[in-house]
């Protein structure tokens, strides 16, 4: 059975969004962790499992690079999506 992903919005330390990356990640999913700002997110950085992206739900052409980048590294394939932004 293969890896299975997860993109979830809003992972900035200290909150909800954070809080699921580190439970799912626990889980063995290939996490895939948004928000605006990379900085706001540094706590996650290096924890195997998750990649780090940043995107602006409000940005056609962040969604779009975070799309594309979540399609090439998840083989085209993502189970769950959580909108937290």
């Amino acid at each position: 059975m293969s890896q299975r992903s997860i993109l979830i919005t809003g992972c900035s330390v200290g909150g909800i969004g954070h809080a699921f990356v580190k439970e799912f990640q626990s889980r063995g999913f290939q996490v895939f962790a948004t928000a605006r700002r990379l900085e706001s997110m540094s706590e996650l950085e290096g924890v195997k499992g998750v990649t780090l992206l940043r995107l602006d739900v409000t940005d056609i052409d962040s969604i779009r690079t975070a799309r594309n980048k979540v399609s090439s590294l998840s083989g085209g394939k993502l189970d769950i999506l959580i909108n937290n932004a």
